[in-house]
């Protein structure tokens, strides 16, 4: 599923572990039917204000994609990476050479390097179920507990007047308790991305990652 990641960086805008997040039994909500694709109104591309991720949503898949500067201890490099000189080194065997970067030195041994994350966050197949309810769309994802059961991770995405909210549903009552929304043509409505300094992350900061949660359809 992901295309280039950080094995350290896991936790991201759209991933949370089981332990966290409440999972059901059977795909949610139930009785709503499955959709083999998104349908036309919410797909496209959308933009998040911290200037460092994007959503693009397509007929069965999205995917996010991260770009934000890292800052790490020159003897604490994140799994499959070296540094040589002030070259950044990929190990992985599936990487391509042309992924390896220079670095920036900062006072402490500290370096600064990009980092460039596009994954698929979500691709509708037998274990990642679409439905539909009340304007709202269910992402399904068969996962297994900390009891080794299989069961389904729920997130909600919801689109209103061109902005994109995602979240997850933490209690059992919560997809009952939805307000209705209708769909309009202001849904369609497209916003121009601010410029903002991008803050560089260090690996205490990663698990605050997951807070990204709303996006704006770029024009």
């Amino acid at each position: 599923m992901k295309k280039y990641i950080v094995a350290t960086l896991a936790v991201l805008v759209f991933s949370v572990s089981c332990s966290e997040s409440l999972t059901f039994k059977n795909p949610q909500p139930e009785g709503a039917e499955s959709l083999s694709s998104f349908p036309t109104r919410i797909r496209g591309n959308f933009f998040n204000n911290d200037g460092e991720s994007s959503l693009t949503i397509t007929e069965n898949a999205m995917v996010c994609i991260y770009d934000f500067d890292m800052k790490c201890h020159k003897d604490s490099l994140p799994d499959g990476y070296i540094l040589r000189g002030d070259t950044l080194i990929t190990l992985a065997e599936f990487e391509d050479p042309a992924n390896n970067q220079k670095v920036k030195f900062e006072s402490g041994n500290y370096i600064i390097f990009h980092q460039h994350v596009v994954d698929t966050v979500f691709k509708i197949s037998g274990s990642a179920v679409l439905k539909a309810q009340k304007g709202y769309y269910f992402l399904n994802e068969k996962v297994q507990t900390d009891t080794n059961k299989f069961e389904w991770d729920v997130r909600v995405i919801s689109l209103s007047k061109g902005v994109v909210n995602v979240s997850y549903i933490n209690a059992r009552n919560e997809i009952d308790a939805l307000k209705p929304i209708v769909e309009s043509p202001a849904d369609s409505t497209t916003f121009l991305p601010k410029t903002t300094e991008k803050r560089i992350w260090t690996f205490r900061d990663e698990g605050k990652m997951d807070m990204v949660d709303t996006f704006y359809r770029q024009r």
